[in-house]
């Protein structure tokens, strides 16, 4: 409590947003066992904090210290392709999932975009240049998808799954989870863009 949805808990209270994220979190869990996806939960600020205050199973690893970038790189230093999604996503689903899964094999990034500028998932191909992929980028920001794509290297092959909402403030509890709008990306160097489709 007080360690998670600081921003949501400014709108709703402490004990309300920490309540919401439990709840987040154990879905997003759940679902990934039921598409038997395996999953490392990178938890902060300690994970052992997360394994005695919760019944969580599975593979929790403490996230780096820095900012979310730093903590989002380090946590993609796996061997081969890797994907990173958020635990505050209502839209979030199997189906999503299996198709990012897919995308990363062909693509070197995959993002999926978020309502608000940001992104609710993002996957590489490989580790290389992954620190570089966030340095500079404006978190908590509308800015944050476009400084990311503005650090991918110009050859990078780069693949869109549907936009979705993510729930960082107590306006985002209204909105609907998914948006059937389509995102166009600013990017000035020429990219291979390709919007995904959940299956």
């Amino acid at each position: 409590m007080g360690a998670v949805k600081t921003r949501l808990a400014t709108g709703i209270g402490t004990g309300a947003a920490t309540a919401w994220y439990r709840r987040s979190l154990i879905r997003t869990l759940t679902m990934l066992r039921t598409a038997r996806l395996d999953a490392v939960v990178a938890a902060a600020p300690a994970a052992d904090a997360l394994r005695q205050a919760s019944s969580i199973r599975g593979r929790i690893v403490s996230q780096a210290h820095g900012d979310l970038g730093r903590r989002m790189a380090a946590a993609a230093r796996a061997r081969g392709p890797s994907v990173i999604v958020g635990a505050d996503i209502p839209g979030l689903s199997p189906a999503i999932l299996r198709a990012a899964l897919d995308a990363v094999q062909r693509f070197d990034l995959v993002l999926g975009p978020a309502r608000d500028g940001g992104y609710y998932l993002v996957g590489v191909k490989s580790p290389a240049h992954v620190f570089r992929l966030y340095d500079k980028v404006r978190w908590s920001s509308e800015h944050a998808l476009n400084d990311t794509l503005a650090n991918a290297p110009a050859h990078w092959r780069i693949g869109f799954l549907p936009m979705l909402s993510d729930v960082d403030v107590a306006e985002d509890l209204t909105l609907p989870p998914q948006s059937s709008s389509r995102r166009r990306c600013s990017s000035s160097r020429g990219m291979i863009s390709t919007k995904l489709q959940g299956r």
